[in-house]
């Protein structure tokens, strides 16, 4: 991401409610059209963080830059930002041109660049052909679409996401996240997503965020948060990891960077489970020292079998607490 140029700031970011920290301190850098991920549990503050950004909370403290310019006093409607939920609220009365056109009627823009605008936004979500239709006539990607032109036809410089794909079943929710990720490549806007969904983070962000108890944990690219988690929490919440004591020292190990052997160097273990979950096998190990770990593999020996473990030192990560 270097050479990005810098279109948001969050600076000393804090939204205390009572004596409940729902955001503790964060700062962060925004760069011009990428696709940033936020990602944690619930209750981390990626929701708040994603409220505040919008205007539809304000901070207790710090202050939220664009273009060295805090949005802080400028309530919603005024930012050059636009929201999409996981619930589209879309008018059922309403045909889908009319629902992506609805804040420029409110905002009185001329009639003809109106029509001009909604032609673009539809034409960027693949819903031209469908503007005459009613919501109730459309699938739950297509309602998704016609929110997503709804807030792009209002030209903003960064689109906020909230688990916007959280109500569709999990084939259209894979379907989806390419066609947002192709869309926000098209279009270079800046896009903000939250989710609690690590495979959705990893699939579709230049940068990931991970959040937790109202605190920053790490940011990087996909590769970085997977290859190298710097805690626990992270090694643990995004993708599968085994998590040992070697030497004094916790480490992060893959499943699919553990060998197996039957014989040679390494540490001897038993196989106590073993999952065929498709194009592999997860194989649960009990080391001699008590400690359990899972391997994938092709070729799963039986449960019971003695097993030497190994893996290349150079994938094992050190992490801390």
């Amino acid at each position: 991401m270097s050479g990005r140029t810098e279109l948001l700031e969050l600076r000393g970011l804090s939204r205390r409610f009572g004596d409940f920290v729902a955001l503790d301190d964060v700062n962060l850098s925004v760069h011009a059209g990428e696709f940033l991920t936020v990602l944690g549990a619930s209750g981390s503050g990626k929701t708040t963080t994603l409220r505040l950004i919008a205007g539809f909370d304000i901070p207790t403290a710090g202050a939220i830059l664009m273009d060295g310019v805090d949005l802080a006093p400028l309530p919603p409607f005024r930012r050059p930002v636009n929201t999409v939920f996981q619930h589209y609220a879309l008018f059922p009365h309403m045909t889908v041109r009319d629902n992506v056109g609805y804040g420029l009627r409110m905002q009185k823009v001329a009639p003809a660049e109106i029509t001009s605008r909604v032609d673009e936004a539809l034409a960027m979500v693949r819903l031209a052909e469908l503007g005459g239709r009613m919501p109730k006539q459309l699938s739950g990607g297509q309602q998704q679409r016609v929110a997503l032109a709804r807030a792009l036809v209002n030209r903003p410089r960064v689109l906020l996401l909230d688990e916007p794909l959280g109500a569709l079943d999990l084939k259209l929710r894979r379907e989806m996240q390419l066609e947002l990720k192709q869309l926000q490549t098209q279009v270079g806007i800046t896009f903000i997503y939250v989710t609690h969904d690590q495979e959705e983070a990893l699939t579709m962000s230049d940068r990931i965020v991970l959040m937790r108890a109202g605190r920053i944990e790490q940011v990087g690219t996909p590769r970085e948060m997977y290859d190298c988690p710097r805690t626990r929490y992270v090694a643990d919440f995004i993708g599968d990891t085994n998590l040992l004591r070697i030497g004094g020292n916790e480490i992060s190990i893959r499943p699919e960077h553990i060998q197996l052997a039957m014989a040679g160097d390494g540490k001897k273990g038993v196989i106590d489970a073993v999952t065929f979950v498709g194009s592999t096998s997860r194989v649960g190990v009990r080391l001699s020292d008590g400690q359990t770990l899972v391997a994938l593999t092709n070729t799963p020996p039986e449960i019971g079998a003695a097993i030497i473990v190994r893996w290349d030192t150079s994938r094992a990560v050190i992490v801390r607490e």
